[in-house]
This record gives structure tokens, sequence and C-alpha cells, in this order.
């Protein structure tokens, strides 16, 4: 599936520690396919200079923190001692390695996020949840956001930030040959 290209576009301050404002947001009550699509579109993420490498960092954690705010299931980037997200600068900021330690914590699996198999990944995604493909390395891993499966040509898409911004590719393009990627869904 081709993600749509609407007519609008998300605030995105250029500092990472400061949320996106997105015009397109989703909630647990309005998931399909065509919808998620059109949250992620709005970031242009493979363009956004919010996303673009610089100065040795990469943003991957702060485009997936982006779409699942806008996606109504925040997976943070600052969290309190009990994991509950706070406002940029309070708290804990978590690098991918932390945030999938969030996601199997208590305070993910309260959120809603559960972790799953790459074929029910693709399953969720293909029906509009969120879903997140998460690797963890040292010193830093990589998280991207999975898109629906085109028909005629399933498999694992992804758009994501990083040392390489795309959008609607497959897993191997963001992710190569390293693995284990793991998944995450939210209803």
């Amino acid at each position: 599936m081709t993600a749509l290209v609407p007519p609008y576009e998300a605030t995105l301050p250029q500092r990472a520690e400061l949320p996106a404002v997105p015009v397109v947001r989703g909630a647990e009550a309005c998931r399909c396919p065509e919808h998620l699509c059109e949250v992620v579109a709005q970031f242009h993420v493979a363009t956004a200079p919010r996303y673009a490498p610089r100065d040795g960092n990469t943003y991957c954690n702060i485009f997936a923190w982006d779409f699942t705010c806008a996606m109504g299931c925040e997976v943070p980037h600052w969290v309190d001692s009990e994991g509950n997200p706070t406002k940029p600068g309070n708290g804990r900021e978590l690098t991918i390695n932390a945030t999938l330690d969030w996601l199997r914590s208590d305070a993910g699996l309260e959120r809603g996020w559960r972790e799953c198999g790459a074929v029910e990944a693709e399953a969720q995604a293909s029906n509009g949840h969120p879903v997140l493909a998460v690797l963890r390395e040292v010193p830093h891993g990589h998280v991207a956001v999975v898109m629906p499966s085109r028909p005629n040509h399933p498999g694992l898409y992804v758009s994501q930030a990083g040392g390489r911004c795309l959008e609607d590719e497959p897993l191997a393009n963001g992710f190569g040959s390293k693995g284990p990627v793991l998944f995450f869904f939210h209803p």
C-alpha cells in the first residue's frame, strides 16, 4: 500500500526533544490502513529536517514518538521513575534500548502495547493498528513504524528515521540483516 500524500503537514520542530504537533490523529476507535498511512505521511520522514541525521545523532526514536503520539498510543521519549510519560526535559530520556525495555515493562503493557511475531505484526499494521519494529543493539538500537502490506506483495514494510530515513520500504531496507527484530502492536 502506498502512503497517501495529504494536503497537510504536521508541525515539526527542529529540536528533537520538543514534541511534534500532528494534524492527522488516530484513535483506537479509528483504525484502518489508509488512516495509518495518512498519519505517517504528514511527517514526511524521508525528507523532514527533524529526522535527518546530524551531529553524529540519528532520530528513529523521535519519529516513533511522533507517530505513536499522533496515533493516540504514545511510546514516550521522556518518562518518570515509574515509566509514565513526562513533559520533554523532565524525568529520564529513553534511548531505543530503554524504549524496548519500556515496551516490555508494566508501563508499556498497561498502556496497551503487546509483543508479537512478524506475521501478526504484518496483519496488525495491515488492519491499521500501530506497530513498531525494534532492534536492540549496543550502543544504540533501532526502531521503525511497520506499514500496511501491499496487495499482491505481502511482507513487512517500514517507515523510519535513522541513518537512512525512508517511507514505506521493505523491512530489510531499514534493518538490513541485523536481528532479531522484535515487534510490538497497539490495538
